[in-house]
């Protein structure tokens, strides 16, 4: 039996850890896509680039690219010849290599190469830039492991860099891609290992991850079919044993019959698991 405690909400999504085993919490959310400190993120024309401008801040107030006086009031920086994309704006995240310089776009992590996720910022829960997670997309039975490098608005959540959102088979495209709904996000607070590192040296520490040995997971979907009811599908843990109760928490059970699927809120259900409608709930 696993006793569920919930942390706080963020928009629509319930953030979850377990009594009995607090080493990670968890949401279910959707997957808006971040550009932000890919090399070819932003253009000052706004159309060769990945994302648009607007993202990355106004004149005045640059709040994700690197600025002459190192402030957001400042003049975006273009790379030069020697850098990845010459003509482009340099864009940041808030996890960076510190032994880089501040004006070098290898300073910053790759949105279009390395699996990362963003948390609001103001969230607490323990959680670091360069902790690792394992966010789960159970309509595809797949999951990537990622890191925290980016800091996002404090009420918003549910968001990943270009490269993740391709590994799980979302549209990773910033201006026309992403999903409003069923992505589950894992998160390790103080399981960080320093950076920079590749993505198989992630993929690596985040297989070492605390995880379960039970398979069978079954994970509840909240798309409403014709006739109201939550389809299971199964998560296929052929890769190797996949975390058990603690990575799904309140969306793994072992047969307990679906509960109500509620209202639908900014694209996805939100649902009363099993009764939990108070702080904590029960999964038996």
């Amino acid at each position: 039996m696993a006793r569920l405690k919930l942390l706080k909400r963020v928009g629509y999504s319930d953030i979850f850890t377990l009594e009995n085993d607090q080493s990670a919490f968890f949401y279910e959310a959707g997957f808006m896509i971040d550009a932000d400190g890919a090399h070819h993120a932003y253009h000052r024309d706004n159309r060769s680039c990945l994302d648009y401008l607007g993202n990355a801040g106004t004149p005045g107030n640059w709040w994700a690219l690197v600025t002459d006086n190192g402030r957001p009031s400042g003049n975006p920086i273009i790379q030069s010849g020697s850098d990845p994309a010459p003509g482009f704006y340099i864009s940041t995240t808030s996890l960076e290599d510190e032994s880089r310089d501040r004006k070098d776009p290898r300073r910053y992590v790759d949105a279009e190469s390395i699996n990362f996720f963003v948390l609001p910022g103001r969230l607490g829960l323990g959680a670091q830039l360069g902790d690792f997670g394992v966010v789960v997309r159970p309509a595809a039975n797949d999951y990537d492991y990622a890191i925290y490098a980016d800091v996002g608005p404090a009420l918003k959540i549910g968001e990943g860099s270009i490269a993740l959102a391709a590994a799980l088979g979302i549209p990773s495209n910033p201006k026309t891609g992403g999903t409003g709904h069923g992505i589950i996000y894992i998160v390790f607070p103080g399981s960080r290992q320093g950076w920079p590192l590749t993505q198989a040296q992630i993929d690596q520490h985040g297989a070492a991850l605390p995880r379960r040995e039970r398979r069978d997971l079954l994970v509840e979907r909240a798309d409403r079919n014709p006739l109201g009811v939550v389809e299971r599908r199964p998560v296929d843990c052929a890769r190797q044993p996949v975390f058990g109760e603690l990575a799904l928490g309140a969306w793994v059970d072992d047969g307990v019959e679906a509960a109500e699927v509620g209202e639908r809120l900014d694209g996805s259900e939100r649902r009363q698991r099993h009764g939990l409608d108070g702080e904590d709930g029960v999964i038996s």
